[in-house]
């Protein structure tokens, strides 16, 4: 949490953008979700409207969650994305 990374939205739906992380490299095709309320400082009512695919984003992790899945055996992570607190401005 709390670093900021590349990457590229990969799919937007009316409650967040899905952002593939292309740097840094060992992060590299790991998804997050932006949620709408952090697409922007304004409110966005559909993430459609502040996003679109293959648009290239800085974004700041917010969290990650790490959870086993027991019938497979893997470990899947939840990365939530801001957008808004990504900006260098701050």
């Amino acid at each position: 949490p709390n670093s900021v990374v590349r990457g590229t939205v990969s799919r937007v739906e009316t409650y967040g953008a899905f952002v593939s992380i292309d740097d840094p490299p060992e992060h590299r095709g790991v998804r997050g979700l932006v949620h709408k309320s952090q697409l922007a400082r304004c409110r966005v009512d559909d993430a459609n409207d502040a996003a679109e695919v293959d648009q290239r984003v800085w974004a700041k992790v917010l969290s990650v969650e790490e959870e086993r899945d027991e019938s497979t055996g893997r470990t899947n992570r939840r990365i939530g994305l801001s957008l808004k607190y990504a900006s260098q401005d701050g």
